[in-house]
Parts: C-alpha cells; sequence; structure tokens
C-alpha cells in the first residue's frame, strides 16, 4: 500500500475523532470511528509510538500482517478478533526502505493502522476486580480451543519470533529504550524493578539473571514442539465476552509461533490477582491442560519440559514485576523457577 491506505481503510466516515484508552500501555494512538454507522475503533501502529513494537523488534508491522496473512482465519468460532481491515503505509523516500530517524521510523512496513469494531462493552473491566469465574474458566477453555486448532502451526508469515518474545524486558532491549529522548514509563518501570530485584528477591534474582543475559539453553528448550500460534498477550485487558459467549479478543501485536504454554502461564502470571477467589496457579494450569485433553490434545510427552521452560521464560519476560510481590510470592516464584531448572534438559 502506498500513503494514504489508512485514510482509504476508513473513507465514507461520518465520524474520526481521538480516542483515550485506558488499557492501552503500549503508547499506541487512537481514534474512534462511524463507518456505516457502527462504532469502530482505529489503533495507529507505528514504532515511533508504541514501545511494544520496540521492545519485540518489530520490523514488519505484526498487527498489520496478523490481518494480511489470514492467519485469524485459523481461530475456532468461539473467539471474536474483531478486527475488520487494516493497512500500512510508508511516507515519501520509505517504501524501498530507505530514510531513518530516531527510531528507526524509515524502515519499510513499520507504520500502518488495524481498524476494530468497537468491542469496548463486552470487554473485561478495568477495575482490578476478581475476573468473574465462570468467565475465567471460559477463557481458559477458549486459549484451548486457540491452541487446539491451531497446534502445529508454523510462522511462514513473519510475526513475532520466539527469541523476541523471550527478550522482551530484555537488557539490551531495555537499554534501547532507555536510550530514547523520551522513553517510555513502563519499560522504565520494569528497568527499575530489575534493578531492584538483588535486594527484593536476591535467590530469585541469582537464579534468573545469567539467563537474562544469556539465555540460549532456555530458548533452544522452547523451541521444541508442540507449537501453536499465540495471541501473545493473553491478558483480562485484552479479553471479554460478547453476547454470544464467544471470548473477545484484541491486540494482536505480538502474535506469533510459540510453545502452548507460553500463553497460559502469561494469563497466569499477569492476571495474578484478578483470578477468581479460590482460584491459584496450578489450577490455572489444570483447567486449561483438561481442556487441550477433552479436544483430543495428547498432553502426557511435553507438558512437564515444556512447563519448566515456559516457567522460566516467564520470567524472564516479567521478573521484573517481583520486586513488588509479597514475600509468599517471591518465594513461591523462585521455588517454580528452581524446580524448573532441575527440569530442565542440559
Amino acid at each position: 500500500m502506498t500513503t494514504g491506505a489508512v485514510d482509504a481503510l476508513v473513507a465514507g466516515a461520518t465520524e474520526r475523532s481521538p480516542m483515550a484508552v485506558a488499557d492501552s500501555k503500549s503508547g499506541a494512538r487512537f481514534e474512534r470511528v462511524v463507518l456505516d454507522g457502527r462504532a469502530h475503533v482505529l489503533k495507529h501502529v507505528d514504532r515511533a509510538d508504541d514501545w511494544i513494537m520496540r521492545q519485540t523488534g518489530d520490523l514488519g508491522c505484526v498487527p498489520v500482517t496478523v490481518w494480511e496473512s489470514g492467519v485469524l482465519d485459523l481461530l475456532p468460532d468461539c473467539v471474536d478478533h474483531a478486527t475488520v481491515g487494516a493497512a500500512r503505509e510508508w511516507t515519501a523516500g520509505e517504501a524501498g526502505g530507505e530514510g531513518g530517524g530516531e527510531g528507526g521510523e524509515g524502515l519499510a512496513g513499520a507504520r500502518g493502522a488495524v481498524l476494530m469494531r468497537d468491542v469496548g462493552a463486552a470487554l473485561v473491566r478495568d477495575d482490578g476486580s476478581p475476573l468473574d469465574e465462570a468467565q475465567h474458566l471460559r477463557f481458559l477453555d477458549h486459549l484451548a480451543a486457540c491452541h487446539a486448532a491451531t497446534l502445529g502451526w508454523r510462522d511462514d508469515v513473519g510475526l513475532v519470533p520466539l527469541a523476541n518474545r523471550y527478550s522482551f524486558f530484555g537488557p539490551d532491549a531495555l537499554a534501547c529504550e532507555a536510550a530514547r529522548p523520551s522513553p517510555h514509563p513502563v519499560p522504565a518501570l520494569a528497568a527499575a524493578g530489575w534493578a531492584q530485584l538483588p535486594d527484593a528477591a536476591p535467590r530469585f534474582h541469582e537464579l534468573v539473571a545469567p539467563l537474562r543475559s544469556a539465555p540460549d539453553r532456555v530458548l533452544t528448550a522452547l523451541a521444541d514442539p508442540p507449537h501453536a500460534f499465540l495471541h501473545g498477550d493473553w491478558k483480562a485487558a485484552n479479553l471479554g465476552t460478547d453476547a454470544q459467549g464467544r471470548t473477545v479478543l484484541v491486540d494482536w501485536s505480538m502474535a506469533g509461533e510459540g510453545p502452548l504454554l507460553t500463553e497460559v502461564l502469561h494469563y497466569a502470571t499477569l492476571n495474578a490477582r484478578r483470578l477468581p477467589h479460590g482460584h491459584g496457579f496450578a489450577d490455572v494450569l489444570a483447567v486449561y491442560r483438561a481442556a487441550l485433553e477433552s479436544r483430543g490434545v495428547r498432553t502426557d510427552p511435553w507438558w512437564d519440559t515444556q512447563l519448566a521452560a515456559c516457567t522460566i521464560g516467564v520470567m524472564l519476560q516479567l521478573g521484573w514485576a517481583r520486586a513488588h510481590d509479597t514475600p509468599a510470592a517471591i518465594a513461591a516464584w523462585t521455588a517454580r523457577v528452581e524446580d524448573s531448572l532441575r527440569s530442565l534438559p542440559c
């Protein structure tokens, strides 16, 4: 597409205005758009604005590629991705990969937009309250349905590579963000958390710190099958339920191929304080595993090994937040990482 493609995507709109999105922490810009009398949301995708794109090394505009590639058609009927179109753009001189500038905006394909139906009313409330139990269980069941439907999928379209997924909030990525004239506050918060870990969680830090700098052993284990198509950020802020009981799933900026348990551990970790009463970390895994098995996916041959690798992996991504945990939560994660390291293949 050429310059003007995003405008063409919303041609005929009777309303187009800036939109504040409370749950968005990426820095991306949004617009409210009315097309054919129906409310839509236009999300602009640009590395200059979006620190998630920078942290994951997104040079190809992943959310746009997800739409263009048709991979969303692989999702089961129980999931509504809400996307209705996408476009990519370059300014003059950039279409051939020329140009440049602060943030690397000159690289081809790194700017565009995604058009979605406005599903805000269906999304989980951003109030920190515990998830409704039935909805929580449905999210896990539908996550398993996504993985069962895309089991064995290989990324040949250029989404987030496995290594990039686990260098998210890594030392090099955070250093690049810190060097920007106006670094985003979320990566700065992560950097501060990593810096506080030696005092807040010394044993956890001792286990994880060397792997942040040299993750090859973990990445090798994570590369083992089974893999599936991952949304990449399956968390409360991106989830909801529509009137038909389908799971609404938005924000495809971290999509790609990866081990199944990456996604369920991401959900359990980020939503730990929002899990329904009586539902802990082990319960999340048990419910998800049962849902996979009910769809004919045998888990015995690979579950323990992949769980070990993904447990360490999610702490390479999110271990900085342990600096703000309770002593009990720190102890639990330290024990999980210790057990996982013992189980990880040499």
